[in-house]
């Protein structure tokens, strides 16, 4: 797999500040650059643990940002300007069978995009084709596409990251392509003063935005209305949250690993009633990759290949007020299809492991409901009975979940895929579930309660 990776500068983490940080004469130049560097070889170890034999860095900042000497030994680096013309530039990008992005910031004009601009912060103020304002990153897809290199972004809010996955099962198993990378990334730290600002636009302009709702207290309305529904109390539900920041604690990137307890889960901060501060996931930066491929090519890659055997995904009404918010049928209905393409009749005694989507923690529980891994109601039971503890019959977010990880929103579904790639190849060290499971699923949600995707993974 020969990886060709497009960089810039304005979107790497830490990075706010065209006059400091981007600019040659500005004071933290040199220290974004090596923010911007570090991001880069991220990504190139993580392309090379993938199977990446050949990685090639385009730095895309004008001035340039990549730390020469700090690159990645194993990457190759195009760097200079004026850039070279594509009868120089094509016969080499050509010769590639990836292509990636990285480091890349909002079009000019994007409200509340950091650093937004497009190709020239000083001096171009919009860039259209065909009429339509276009960025970079769009730029970046069409003229890779016209070299054979496509990429494809979807869009599904936090369902994204397991429906990336789909997208690529699409790639390989319709016999387009014989390999796919599935990239996921997430950048919540630049949104200012907090990323709930940017959801706004995601409401009904007429019936809702006026009322200028955020997420919170939409999700503590469904909340509510699980509780209400079935007779559960939020200490049932604060379970998961000491479940998911203990599981956390064994995994490398958790950002909110912890020892808690029940009664610390109630007593912190109510953010939106009956939601308190530890039922909910931090805001996160993150980014997450896999290879996909087809049989023959996976079973030269490795010889413990995890196989994708069912997808699932369903999109429900926005109108999230019409509908009874007490039980998921879109993450059913997606479940369902996944299920049947797996040829799995009996989800509960067939699922070994599951990393349901957990953005707050009765979302954990309402999921697993709509996985079809417990009656309606009775999942905070089996959560109290142990079941899905990792080491139970059926271990639930062994990782540590979004709420003990972390929720880089558009990655995170990818991060649950990862979980089972580890887990089902017994590769998840001090996180691993004994037994040596066989079937995983991962699921995840988005937009205003009404996207499900899922996929069943096997060993």
């Amino acid at each position: 797999m020969k990886v060709y990776l497009v960089t810039d500068l304005e979107g790497a983490a830490g990075v706010v500040s065209f006059n400091s940080q981007t600019y040659v004469e500005g004071r933290y130049y040199e220290q974004a650059r090596r923010l911007q560097t570090a991001e880069v070889n991220a990504a190139i170890e993580g392309f090379l643990e993938a199977g990446a034999t050949d990685i090639l860095v385009s730095d895309g900042h004008g001035p340039g940002a990549v730390v020469f000497e700090d690159l990645h030994p194993a990457a190759k680096l195009i760097h200079g300007r004026p850039t070279a013309p594509m009868s120089v530039r094509a016969p080499i990008i050509k010769e590639y069978d990836v292509f990636a992005s990285l480091c890349q910031h909002a079009m000019a004009g994007t409200d509340g995009g950091n650093l937004n601009h497009t190709q020239n912060s000083r001096s171009i103020d919009c860039y259209t084709l065909n009429g339509k304002p276009i960025g970079e990153i769009a730029q970046f897809a069409l003229y890779q596409g016209a070299l054979g290199l496509p990429t494809l972004r979807g869009y599904g809010g936090g369902g994204r990251g397991v429906f990336s996955i789909i997208q690529g099962w699409y790639m390989v198993a319709s016999g387009v392509f014989d390999t796919c990378m599935v990239l996921c990334e997430e950048k919540m730290s630049s949104c200012q003063p907090h990323p709930q600002g940017a959801f706004i636009t995601i409401f009904d302009h007429t019936t809702e935005r006026a009322l200028e709702p955020n997420l919170l207290w939409i999700f503590a309305l469904e909340m509510n209305r699980y509780m209400t529904t079935y007779g559960i109390s939020k200490r049932d539900i604060a379970k998961v949250a000491v479940k998911n920041k203990r599981n956390a604690m064994d995994h490398p990137c958790a950002q909110l690993a912890a020892e808690v307890t029940v009664d610390e889960v109630l007593a912190s901060e109510i953010m939106a009633w009956p939601v308190n501060r530890l039922d909910v996931s931090p805001t996160s930066d993150g980014a997450a990759a896999v290879i996909l491929a087809v049989e023959g090519v996976a079973e030269h890659l490795t010889d413990k290949p995890v196989w994708v055997d069912g997808v699932g995904w369903s999109l429900d009404t926005a109108y999230w007020a019409t509908r009874d918010l007490a039980y998921p049928r879109y993450v059913e209905k997606a479940a369902r299809m996944a299920y049947d393409m797996a040829g799995i009749r009996e989800p509960r005694r067939e699922v070994d492991i599951a990393e349901p989507y957990d953005p707050f923690t009765y979302k954990e529980l309402h999921h697993i409901e709509g996985l079809q891994l417990a009656d309606r109601g009775q999942a905070p039971q089996l959560l109290a009975d142990g079941v899905f503890d990792r080491d139970g019959d059926l271990p639930t977010c062994p990782s540590g979940g979004l709420l003990g990880v972390g929720n880089p929103i558009a990655a995170a579904g990818l991060m649950k895929i990862c979980e089972l790639f580890w887990q089902l190849r017994e590769e998840a060290g001090a996180r691993q579930v004994p037994g040596r499971p066989r079937t995983g699923l991962a699921q995840a949600w988005g937009d205003l309660m009404q996207v499900g995707t899922v996929v069943v993974m096997r060993r």
